[in-house]
C-alpha cells in the first residue's frame, strides 16, 4: 500500500451509483443472491462510492508509511501515534476511531511543513465523499512534498558534501525545519540523543 493508491476524486455521482446499487440488492435478495461478476463488479465500484473497510486501512496504511518516513527523517514529537489495519467489514469505526485518523493527518502536517494544497479536515460525526477525499488527499500531498524533498537534497548533493555539518535540504520550503547532518548522511544528535534541527 502506498500513496499511489489513495483516492481522492469520489463525488456525488458516486454516491448516487453506490446507493441505487444497493437498494438493487436489497430488492433481489441481498448481496449473496448476486452472481459472482455481479458481486465482484459491486465491490469494485464501491471504492469511490462508499466507505469502506479497505478505505479505512488504505488511510491507516499510508498514514503509518508517512509517520515512519517521516521519523526515518527525524520529524516526530510524542505521544507515538496509533494506527489500525486490520480493519474488516464486520467492524464499525467509532468516532473516536475516526476523529484519531484525523488526528494522524493533522499531526503529520504539525511535524513537517505547511502543505500549500492543504485541506483542513472537518471534525464531526459523520463521513462524507468529500471528508474522505480530503484525508485522502493531504496523505497525498504530504507524500508528494516528501518525495520532492528527498529530490532536493540528492539534487543539491547534501549528502555528499563532506562538511563536518551540513543543512539537511534547499531553500525549497518555506518554514520548514531543518535536520542537521554531518558529511556521511549520518543525524546529529544532542547528548541525550535528540535529533538537532532547526526550523526557519
Amino acid at each position: 500500500m502506498n500513496a499511489d493508491d489513495l483516492i481522492y476524486s469520489r463525488d456525488k455521482p458516486d454516491v448516487t451509483e453506490i446507493t441505487t446499487r444497493h437498494q438493487k440488492i436489497k430488492q433481489r435478495g441481498g448481496f449473496h443472491k448476486l452472481s459472482a461478476a455481479e458481486q465482484a463488479e459491486y465491490l469494485k465500484f464501491m471504492g469511490k462510492g462508499a466507505y469502506s473497510a479497505a478505505d479505512i486501512n488504505r488511510v491507516e496504511s499510508v498514514t503509518r508509511l508517512l509517520i515512519d518516513k517521516l521519523d526515518s527523517y527525524g520529524y516526530t514529537k510524542p505521544p507515538p501515534r496509533i494506527t489500525k489495519t486490520n480493519w474488516t467489514m464486520t467492524d464499525t469505526p467509532t468516532r473516536a476511531d475516526i476523529d484519531r485518523i484525523r488526528d494522524n493527518i493533522n499531526y503529520l502536517q504539525g511535524i513537517f511543513v505547511a502543505i500549500p494544497e492543504w485541506r483542513d479536515i472537518l471534525y464531526n460525526n459523520t463521513m462524507g465523499f468529500e471528508q474522505a477525499n480530503t484525508l485522502e488527499w493531504d496523505l497525498y500531498h504530504i507524500d508528494l512534498w516528501l518525495q520532492r524533498m528527498a529530490a532536493a537534497w540528492q539534487y543539491c548533493g547534501t549528502f555528499f558534501c563532506g562538511e563536518d555539518a551540513v543543512w539537511l535540504g534547499v531553500n525549497y520550503f518555506p518554514g520548514m525545519r531543518r535536520r542537521l547532518i554531518d558529511g556521511d548522511g549520518y543525524a546529529l544528535v544532542d547528548s541525550t540523543g535528540r535529533a538537532l534541527y532547526v526550523r526557519y
